[in-house]
Protein backbone atom coordinates (compact mmCIF):
# COMPACT_ATOMS: atom_id res chain seq x y z
CA UNK A 1 0.00 0.00 0.00
CA UNK A 2 1.72 3.41 -1.43
CA UNK A 3 1.54 6.23 1.12
CA UNK A 4 3.37 8.98 -1.19
CA UNK A 5 2.08 12.63 -0.69
CA UNK A 6 4.17 12.90 -4.09
CA UNK A 7 5.53 16.57 -2.68
CA UNK A 8 7.28 15.34 0.41
CA UNK A 9 11.06 14.29 0.55
CA UNK A 10 11.86 10.78 1.79
CA UNK A 11 12.98 11.91 5.63
CA UNK A 12 9.79 13.58 5.54
CA UNK A 13 7.48 10.70 4.64
CA UNK A 14 8.86 8.26 7.10
CA UNK A 15 8.44 10.82 9.76
CA UNK A 16 5.03 11.58 8.99
CA UNK A 17 3.75 8.09 9.29
CA UNK A 18 1.94 7.22 12.91
CA UNK A 19 1.00 4.02 12.57
CA UNK A 20 -2.01 2.45 15.07
CA UNK A 21 0.06 -1.17 15.14
CA UNK A 22 3.50 -2.64 14.98
CA UNK A 23 4.23 -1.64 11.51
CA UNK A 24 7.34 -1.80 8.64
CA UNK A 25 7.19 0.81 6.27
CA UNK A 26 9.67 0.73 3.19
CA UNK A 27 11.11 2.57 0.50
CA UNK A 28 12.09 0.81 -3.17
CA UNK A 29 15.36 2.79 -3.78
CA UNK A 30 15.99 1.15 -7.09
CA UNK A 31 13.41 3.12 -9.07
CA UNK A 32 15.22 6.46 -7.88
CA UNK A 33 17.76 7.71 -4.95
CA UNK A 34 15.41 10.69 -4.75
CA UNK A 35 11.92 8.29 -4.89
CA UNK A 36 9.68 9.82 -2.12
CA UNK A 37 7.16 7.18 -2.35
CA UNK A 38 7.09 4.93 1.49
CA UNK A 39 4.82 1.52 0.98
CA UNK A 40 3.76 -0.60 4.14
CA UNK A 41 4.45 -4.09 4.44
CA UNK A 42 1.71 -6.13 5.86
CA UNK A 43 2.55 -8.24 8.71
CA UNK A 44 2.72 -11.91 8.61
CA UNK A 45 2.50 -12.54 12.12
CA UNK A 46 2.76 -10.14 15.46
CA UNK A 47 3.23 -12.27 18.43
CA UNK A 48 2.92 -10.49 22.36
CA UNK A 49 4.24 -12.13 25.48
CA UNK A 50 4.07 -9.83 28.51
CA UNK A 51 5.20 -10.45 32.24
CA UNK A 52 2.89 -7.96 35.24
CA UNK A 53 4.56 -7.67 37.71
CA UNK A 54 3.11 -5.69 40.46
CA UNK A 55 2.57 -2.26 38.83
CA UNK A 56 5.14 -2.74 36.11
CA UNK A 57 4.77 -5.11 32.56
CA UNK A 58 7.84 -6.62 30.58
CA UNK A 59 6.71 -7.10 26.86
CA UNK A 60 8.08 -8.97 24.20
CA UNK A 61 6.91 -7.97 21.07
CA UNK A 62 8.23 -10.61 17.91
CA UNK A 63 7.00 -9.42 14.78
CA UNK A 64 7.30 -11.35 11.49
CA UNK A 65 7.70 -9.52 7.55
CA UNK A 66 8.63 -10.20 4.15
CA UNK A 67 9.65 -8.04 1.51
CA UNK A 68 7.52 -9.30 -1.32
CA UNK A 69 8.70 -6.24 -3.90
CA UNK A 70 11.09 -7.82 -6.56
CA UNK A 71 14.39 -5.39 -5.40
CA UNK A 72 15.94 -4.52 -2.57
CA UNK A 73 14.51 -2.54 0.05
CA UNK A 74 14.79 -0.03 3.29
CA UNK A 75 13.17 0.07 5.87
CA UNK A 76 11.52 1.56 8.97
CA UNK A 77 9.95 -0.64 11.69
CA UNK A 78 7.56 1.37 14.10
CA UNK A 79 6.04 0.54 17.10
CA UNK A 80 3.09 2.59 19.27
CA UNK A 81 3.82 2.62 22.87
CA UNK A 82 4.21 4.22 25.99
CA UNK A 83 7.18 2.39 27.99
CA UNK A 84 10.84 2.32 27.79
CA UNK A 85 12.61 0.30 24.82
CA UNK A 86 15.50 -2.14 26.67
CA UNK A 87 16.19 -4.46 23.32
CA UNK A 88 15.66 -4.35 19.79
CA UNK A 89 16.74 -7.00 17.53
CA UNK A 90 15.67 -7.86 13.90
CA UNK A 91 16.82 -10.50 11.65
CA UNK A 92 17.08 -10.01 7.69
CA UNK A 93 16.96 -12.78 6.35
CA UNK A 94 19.38 -15.77 8.18
CA UNK A 95 22.25 -13.36 6.56
CA UNK A 96 22.11 -10.32 8.74
CA UNK A 97 21.20 -8.99 12.39
CA UNK A 98 20.63 -5.35 13.42
CA UNK A 99 20.09 -4.69 17.34
CA UNK A 100 19.98 -2.14 19.92
CA UNK A 101 20.43 -2.13 23.33
CA UNK A 102 18.77 0.98 25.44
CA UNK A 103 18.76 -0.54 28.85
CA UNK A 104 20.65 2.59 30.14
CA UNK A 105 19.47 5.20 27.88
CA UNK A 106 17.33 7.39 27.49
CA UNK A 107 15.06 7.33 24.11
CA UNK A 108 13.53 10.70 24.28
CA UNK A 109 16.42 12.59 23.98
CA UNK A 110 18.57 11.45 21.22
CA UNK A 111 19.52 13.92 18.96
CA UNK A 112 19.29 14.18 15.14
CA UNK A 113 22.94 13.59 13.61
CA UNK A 114 24.91 11.92 16.20
CA UNK A 115 26.01 8.23 16.08
CA UNK A 116 25.63 6.27 18.93
CA UNK A 117 27.83 2.93 19.79
CA UNK A 118 24.78 1.13 20.64
CA UNK A 119 23.58 0.72 17.33
CA UNK A 120 25.44 -2.61 16.15
CA UNK A 121 24.89 -4.48 12.70
CA UNK A 122 26.39 -8.08 12.64
CA UNK A 123 26.56 -10.03 9.22
CA UNK A 124 26.17 -13.71 9.11
CA UNK A 125 28.16 -16.20 7.44
CA UNK A 126 28.73 -19.94 7.54
CA UNK A 127 27.30 -19.90 11.35
CA UNK A 128 30.21 -16.80 12.16
CA UNK A 129 29.70 -13.97 12.87
CA UNK A 130 31.26 -11.13 10.36
CA UNK A 131 32.11 -7.66 9.85
CA UNK A 132 32.67 -5.98 6.98
CA UNK A 133 33.44 -2.47 6.66
CA UNK A 134 33.33 -2.12 2.67
CA UNK A 135 29.73 -3.24 3.68
CA UNK A 136 29.08 -1.30 6.52
CA UNK A 137 29.74 2.15 4.10
CA UNK A 138 26.76 1.31 1.57
CA UNK A 139 24.81 2.20 4.37
CA UNK A 140 21.24 3.85 3.68
CA UNK A 141 22.32 7.71 3.97
CA UNK A 142 18.95 8.26 6.29
CA UNK A 143 19.79 5.10 8.53
CA UNK A 144 21.45 7.29 11.73
CA UNK A 145 18.77 10.26 10.78
CA UNK A 146 15.41 7.99 11.28
CA UNK A 147 17.30 6.35 14.52
CA UNK A 148 18.27 9.37 16.53
CA UNK A 149 15.15 11.38 15.39
CA UNK A 150 12.47 9.81 17.35
CA UNK A 151 8.87 10.44 17.52
CA UNK A 152 6.82 10.74 20.93
CA UNK A 153 4.47 8.07 21.70
CA UNK A 154 6.83 5.29 18.97
CA UNK A 155 10.00 3.74 18.58
CA UNK A 156 11.16 3.29 15.78
CA UNK A 157 14.31 0.67 13.97
CA UNK A 158 15.61 1.93 10.41
CA UNK A 159 17.09 -0.55 8.61
CA UNK A 160 18.56 -1.30 4.76
CA UNK A 161 18.98 -3.85 2.16
CA UNK A 162 16.63 -6.25 2.77
CA UNK A 163 16.11 -8.51 -0.34
CA UNK A 164 13.51 -9.82 -2.32
CA UNK A 165 11.49 -12.26 -0.59
CA UNK A 166 13.66 -12.04 2.43
CA UNK A 167 11.65 -12.64 5.72
CA UNK A 168 11.95 -9.93 8.54
CA UNK A 169 12.00 -10.72 12.04
CA UNK A 170 11.61 -7.78 14.62
CA UNK A 171 12.02 -8.83 18.52
CA UNK A 172 11.75 -6.29 20.96
CA UNK A 173 11.36 -5.94 24.69
CA UNK A 174 10.58 -3.04 26.67
CA UNK A 175 8.91 -2.48 30.05
CA UNK A 176 6.30 0.01 31.14
CA UNK A 177 4.42 1.29 34.14
CA UNK A 178 0.72 0.29 34.24
CA UNK A 179 -1.41 3.15 34.16
CA UNK A 180 -4.00 3.06 37.07
CA UNK A 181 -7.67 3.86 35.97
CA UNK A 182 -11.24 3.36 37.95
CA UNK A 183 -9.81 1.04 40.52
CA UNK A 184 -7.49 -0.82 38.21
CA UNK A 185 -4.49 -1.24 36.50
CA UNK A 186 -4.41 -1.11 32.71
CA UNK A 187 -2.07 -2.50 29.48
CA UNK A 188 -2.51 -1.01 26.15
CA UNK A 189 -1.26 -2.43 23.70
CA UNK A 190 -1.66 -0.48 20.48
CA UNK A 191 -3.07 -3.46 17.81
CA UNK A 192 -5.68 -1.88 15.57
CA UNK A 193 -4.90 -3.37 11.62
CA UNK A 194 -6.81 -1.55 8.96
CA UNK A 195 -8.10 -4.15 5.96
CA UNK A 196 -5.33 -2.41 3.91
CA UNK A 197 -2.88 -3.25 6.18
CA UNK A 198 -3.53 -6.55 6.27
CA UNK A 199 -3.10 -9.53 3.66
CA UNK A 200 -6.07 -10.72 1.54
CA UNK A 201 -8.87 -12.95 3.61
CA UNK A 202 -6.70 -12.59 6.60
CA UNK A 203 -8.20 -11.07 9.72
CA UNK A 204 -6.82 -9.85 13.07
CA UNK A 205 -7.32 -13.34 14.66
CA UNK A 206 -5.02 -14.78 11.98
CA UNK A 207 -2.12 -13.01 12.82
CA UNK A 208 -2.33 -11.62 16.49
CA UNK A 209 -0.98 -13.53 19.54
CA UNK A 210 -1.43 -12.07 22.85
CA UNK A 211 -0.50 -13.63 26.01
CA UNK A 212 -0.05 -12.30 29.59
CA UNK A 213 1.42 -13.85 33.08
CA UNK A 214 -0.21 -11.82 35.80
CA UNK A 215 2.34 -12.23 39.03
CA UNK A 216 -0.04 -11.64 42.34
CA UNK A 217 0.24 -13.00 45.99
CA UNK A 218 -1.29 -16.61 46.77
CA UNK A 219 -4.12 -15.20 48.87
CA UNK A 220 -5.21 -11.60 46.83
CA UNK A 221 -8.35 -11.75 44.92
CA UNK A 222 -7.73 -10.47 41.75
CA UNK A 223 -10.33 -9.78 38.10
CA UNK A 224 -8.82 -9.45 34.95
CA UNK A 225 -10.85 -8.41 32.08
CA UNK A 226 -9.98 -6.60 28.30
CA UNK A 227 -12.77 -4.45 26.51
CA UNK A 228 -11.06 -5.26 23.21
CA UNK A 229 -10.78 -9.47 23.31
CA UNK A 230 -12.46 -12.55 24.82
CA UNK A 231 -10.17 -14.20 27.09
CA UNK A 232 -9.00 -17.82 28.06
CA UNK A 233 -7.76 -17.86 32.08
CA UNK A 234 -5.52 -20.54 33.85
CA UNK A 235 -4.96 -20.02 37.33
CA UNK A 236 -1.14 -21.53 38.57
CA UNK A 237 0.28 -22.14 41.97
CA UNK A 238 3.71 -23.03 41.97
CA UNK A 239 5.84 -23.47 45.02
CA UNK A 240 4.37 -20.44 46.39
CA UNK A 241 4.21 -18.27 43.47
CA UNK A 242 0.89 -17.83 41.99
CA UNK A 243 0.25 -16.11 38.43
CA UNK A 244 -2.57 -15.93 36.63
CA UNK A 245 -1.95 -16.20 32.79
CA UNK A 246 -3.94 -15.22 29.51
CA UNK A 247 -4.45 -15.54 26.36
CA UNK A 248 -6.75 -13.02 24.07
CA UNK A 249 -8.60 -15.59 22.15
CA UNK A 250 -10.87 -13.27 19.68
CA UNK A 251 -11.36 -9.63 18.69
CA UNK A 252 -15.01 -8.38 19.96
CA UNK A 253 -16.66 -6.08 17.97
CA UNK A 254 -16.31 -2.56 18.61
CA UNK A 255 -18.96 -0.75 19.86
CA UNK A 256 -20.45 1.72 18.45
CA UNK A 257 -20.27 5.50 20.62
CA UNK A 258 -23.75 6.49 21.61
CA UNK A 259 -25.34 9.17 19.56
CA UNK A 260 -25.11 12.49 20.67
CA UNK A 261 -28.40 14.06 21.32
CA UNK A 262 -30.12 17.16 20.33
CA UNK A 263 -30.99 20.54 22.69
CA UNK A 264 -35.04 19.38 21.58
CA UNK A 265 -34.32 15.25 22.13
CA UNK A 266 -32.36 17.06 25.70
CA UNK A 267 -35.08 18.80 26.63
CA UNK A 268 -38.05 16.31 25.85
CA UNK A 269 -36.40 13.58 27.43
CA UNK A 270 -35.96 16.10 30.71
CA UNK A 271 -40.12 16.90 30.43
CA UNK A 272 -40.72 13.14 30.72
CA UNK A 273 -38.93 12.91 33.75
CA UNK A 274 -40.47 15.72 35.31
CA UNK A 275 -44.15 14.38 34.06
CA UNK A 276 -43.01 11.26 36.18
Amino acid sequence: MALSNGTSTLKQMFDEQRPIAPSVFFNIPHYNADNANVYLAKPLQIDYSIECFNQTAIVNMVGIWKNTASHDINCVFMLPMRGRVTDCHINIGSERVRSVGLQNRDIDRMMAGKSYEFEEEEKHANGNIVHDDDDIKEEWQLMDDLFCTQICGYFRMPFDRVKPNQLLRVDLYYTETLQFQHNAYYLRLACAFTSNSLKTNKTWNDIMSIEANIHVPPDAQHTVHSDSHTLSQTDNHDNGDRKLQFRATQAKKPQPFPRAQSADEEEEKSSLKASD
